[in-house]
């Protein structure tokens, strides 16, 4: 049986941008639903800011062992458990989880519907067994990762920031294809981990930073041992690199018997995929009326600017106090 929900607003997405909105509209009184058909917090809670964050924690404290010695502290080569790395990345995800949790956005007050969303009009979305129609839409579905294709990609095993959190071992040699900020975290984090790490940039690493500053991090990756490749196109360099002394010292200590997996830390498309025709013709029909999402937001020329007023039908206060979803 379709049910249908006619909310003030509704939110597709619940990631930090979708959990932000629906909190705030929640708080100041709005009838709000929230869809969000895979995890709950999506990629930062998941696949970004937290893991990546607790990840680096671990790689600096194998890091801080190696030199404790200019404390007079006796230095030792750190033992990497890596799959204790892993449940530590994960304990982390699960401590903040509640926060972003349907029983924290329930009890705010917001209805959350656990399907995939499509509009099926100009101002109707289906989800499941439900039919919103709002005032006000919000498209907050975020990316998901971009794979280059490269030639021969297909043939060896691959991970992006969806499945690399979930390695319980540690690899043998990890060739990270983007020299980006996330590429180079990641890189440098694999490396303090134990891992041999060759870094590939297309074009330059770090292109949108301070190239002084950008020669202080290249510097430091070559002294931890880092191989980068930043010149000429990524499909045309080898997986493995000679980066001098003390790149081979610490590279013996990447023992794990793994095969090379290429790790693509940069590139996403917005998250717009598994539509079937009828999402497709939906889609059309909301260009047709008002809106073309590409870099801008765009609507008609014959149309006027949309309202930005979300008040609830029936809001009487507004709290004093907002938070983050």
């Amino acid at each position: 049986m379709i049910t249908t929900l006619t909310p003030d607003i509704c939110v597709i997405g619940a990631g930090s941008a979708g959990l932000s909105v629906a909190a705030g509209a929640a708080q100041l009184g709005a009838e709000t639903v929230l869809i969000e058909a895979r995890k709950m917090g999506g990629d930062c809670l998941n696949y970004g800011c937290v893991p990546s964050k607790a990840l680096l924690a671990a790689a600096q404290a194998a890091e801080a062992q190696r030199h404790a010695g200019r404390f007079g502290v006796q230095a030792n080569e750190p033992l990497i458990d890596f799959r204790g790395v892993h449940d530590h990345v994960h304990g982390v995800i699960a401590a903040i989880a509640p926060h972003d949790s349907e029983e924290r956005f329930t009890g705010l007050g917001v209805r959350v519907l656990r399907a995939q969303a499509r509009f099926t009009g100009p101002r109707e979305v289906a989800a499941g067994d439900f039919r919103i129609r709002a005032r006000r839409f919000v498209i907050a579905t975020g990316s998901t990762p971009l794979v280059p294709p490269l030639p021969g990609l297909d043939r060896v095993p691959c991970l992006t920031n969806e499945t690399i959190f979930d390695l319980v071992e540690r690899p043998r040699h990890l060739l990270v294809i983007g020299g980006g900020p996330i590429g180079v975290e990641l890189a440098q984090a694999f490396r303090r981990l134990g891992a041999a790490v060759s870094l590939v940039e297309m074009a330059t690493l770090l292109p949108k930073d301070d190239p002084e500053l950008v020669q202080v991090v290249r510097q430091r990756l070559h002294d931890e041992g880092v191989v980068v490749d930043d010149v000429g196109a990524a499909e045309r360099r080898a997986p493995v690199a000679d980066q001098g002394e003390r790149g081979d010292e610490r590279r013996d200590r990447a023992d794990e018997p793994n095969d090379h997996r290429p790790r693509f830390p940069l590139g996403g498309q917005e998250d717009v995929d598994h539509q079937d025709e009828q999402d497709r013709a939906g889609q059309d029909q909301l260009r047709q009326d008002r809106v073309v999402v590409d870099d801008l937001v765009h609507r008609r020329p014959d149309q006027p600017p949309p309202s930005t007023d979300i008040s609830p039908r029936t809001a009487s206060s507004v709290p004093p106090k907002m938070s983050r979803g």
